[in-house]
Order: structure tokens, then sequence, then C-alpha cells
């Protein structure tokens, strides 16, 4: 199955290449300053970034994964139908890396 990695610079290429590429699963690792440069606040980052969840909740067979630690991409999977949580805060049916007192 292939994959794609992209990282959003322009504000809404982010909508226009998930309906070119059409995954059917997607993973937002988190929504932070690294491109600020771009969209001038931590809000528009995660507008951009969003559009990957947005066009997976529109798919009958999607499946989001979900960071749990981070508030935006929680925010951005509200709604859909089918995650897979990881990280720290992750619920039951996720992935929790457990503290080892490393």
């Amino acid at each position: 199955m292939p994959s794609w990695k992209w990282e959003p610079t322009i504000p809404g290429r982010s909508a226009v290449s998930v309906r070119f590429l059409a995954p059917t699963h997607g993973l937002l690792t988190n929504v932070g300053r690294e491109h600020l440069e771009f969209f001038k606040s931590i809000e528009g980052v995660a507008a951009e970034e969003s559009a990957l969840f947005e066009y997976l909740r529109k798919q009958k067979k999607s499946v989001a994964f979900v960071n749990a630690d981070d508030e935006s991409v929680r925010s951005g999977a509200r709604g859909m139908r089918r995650q897979v949580t990881y990280g720290m805060q992750a619920k039951r049916g996720g992935y929790r890396r457990k503290d080892r007192g490393v």
C-alpha cells in the first residue's frame, strides 16, 4: 500500500492534495509551531492540517490515527467513524505508552 507524507506550506493546498491522493487512512502527529511562517497562527496550522480528517470523515471506510496528547488533533478527528488513538492520554481501544521512569 503506498503512503505519502506532506508538510502544509500553502493555505488550501492540503485539501487539494487529499482529494488527489484519496487516502483511506490518515495520521496527524501534532499541530505545532513549525508551519507558522505560512499560516501565522496555531489555529491556521490546525485548520490546514485538519483537511486530512475532513476528507476521511466523508469516506465510508476510513481510519484516523489520532494523537490523544494533542488537543488540536483530537478536535480535528471529532466525528470520525473509525479512530485509533495513541499517546500518553490514549483511552481504551488505543495505544498508550506506559511511563517506565525513564
